[in-house]
């Protein structure tokens, strides 16, 4: 129609302040002018096709037909700065610290020990005593064509206090291990991994991961150590150890023996630090994108019961603009306190931890006669 409409807006429940209302007046007055030519209304706007409905016959606008709305010029920045934003992020590192399951959240499990009972104990020491005995002072007299003289109160009472000393050492070592075990009992080796989903190398990476209190992180080199005592030497009188042959180390002389330089790893332990609490501080020279690295071993030490933690983690890599942060939980269950986190042997003198197996049990003690004596 090239005119407006004049009919009675308020007669057909029309306002002349809505834009719609005006429309739908138009096609009123063309529905009367043009009669009997049906005149209907398509629209894809809900509101207008209810006030239509009234007195005209509406048609909902399929959606193949329909005009894209078009977008002013905020809209279309908007649009092209996301699309660059997201172009930047999927050539960038995206790094996180997860478990090695590749999760944020793992079951822990402490390492198994059982302590040894008073029995066993005195059995061990009598089985030493009787393989390790004293010598005694009187030298019998069949012996003495063969003795020439050569053996002396002196080496016999040298050889004794050895032995002595021996057995006095193999008792601590026995009440010792016990305590030694209850702190593996409460302790867990924990790894990580530093995992880079990003499409672009990681370079120079700072990881601080920091674990709250009531627990400890102990480094490989500090954990609780001890040594089963070595029993003396084969008694040796003064005259006979005369001619003994000298044991030369030709292994200093020989250029080929001194140690060749090792190349650092890409990921290393740089620090634990203790305030409160504790913060293991790793680095990782590289990691190229879409691959992982396991960070060095921690191990994780419960003072007193085991409870779960939270360990917060915050990585700074010399190519990513901002600080990672996240967190990642760890929880205990089970009789045997099982762990999704694999670890390595460890053996005591007298205990050994098995490697985790596929089905769920508790690692046993070994048999000691199974194990030379070792340094945890």
């Amino acid at each position: 129609m090239s005119q407006d409409p004049n009919l009675d807006f308020e007669a057909h429940g029309l306002v002349r302040d809505l834009n719609d209302d005006w429309l739908v007046a138009s096609a009123i007055q063309a529905k009367t002018h043009y009669s009997p030519v049906r005149v209907s209304l398509v629209t894809a706007d809900f509101g207008l096709e209810v006030k239509a409905s009234l007195h005209l016959n509406v048609f909902q606008m399929p959606e193949a037909l329909r005009i894209p709305e078009e977008l002013d010029s905020d809209e279309k920045k908007l649009l092209e700065l996301q699309r660059r934003l997201t172009t930047i992020e999927s050539a960038s590192p995206i790094l996180q610290v997860t478990f090695p399951n590749q999760k944020t959240f793992s079951p822990i499990e402490l390492f198994h020990f059982e302590p040894w009972p008073e029995e066993r104990k005195r059995e061990e020491l009598e089985k030493a005593r009787a393989e390790h005995p004293k010598i005694p002072l009187e030298v019998p007299a069949e012996d003495a064509p063969f003795n020439l003289g050569f053996i002396s109160h002196k080496d016999i009472e040298a050889y004794n206090h050895k032995v002595a000393g021996y057995h006095r050492k193999l008792g601590i070592f026995h009440e010792q291990l016990n305590n030694v075990a209850a702190w593996y009992n409460r302790t867990a080796k924990v790894k990580l991994l530093l995992r880079n989903v990003g499409g672009a190398p990681a370079e120079d990476i700072d990881v601080v991961v920091h674990f709250p209190d009531g627990t400890e992180i102990v480094k490989d080199d500090a954990l609780p150590s001890l040594n089963k005592p070595e029993p003396p030497p084969a008694f040796r009188n003064s005259i006979l150890s005369m001619f003994e042959p000298i044991n030369l180390n030709m292994a200093a002389l020989n250029l080929n023996s001194f140690p060749t330089p090792k190349l650092p790893r890409n990921a290393q332990l740089l620090d634990i630090k203790k305030t409160k609490s504790y913060e293991a501080e790793f680095h990782v020279q590289r990691l190229k994108h879409q691959n992982d690295e396991e960070l060095p071993s921690i191990y994780l030490h419960f003072p007193k019961e085991p409870i779960s933690f939270r360990a917060k983690f915050r990585l700074v890599a010399a190519n990513v603009p901002d600080p990672v942060m996240g967190v990642t939980d760890g929880t205990f269950s089970g009789s045997c306190r099982r762990v999704g986190v694999p670890f390595s042997v460890i053996v005591l003198p007298i205990f050994a931890l098995t490697k985790k197996r596929e089905r769920s049990v508790c690692p046993q003690p070994a048999d000691p006669s199974r194990h030379t004596p070792a340094v945890i």
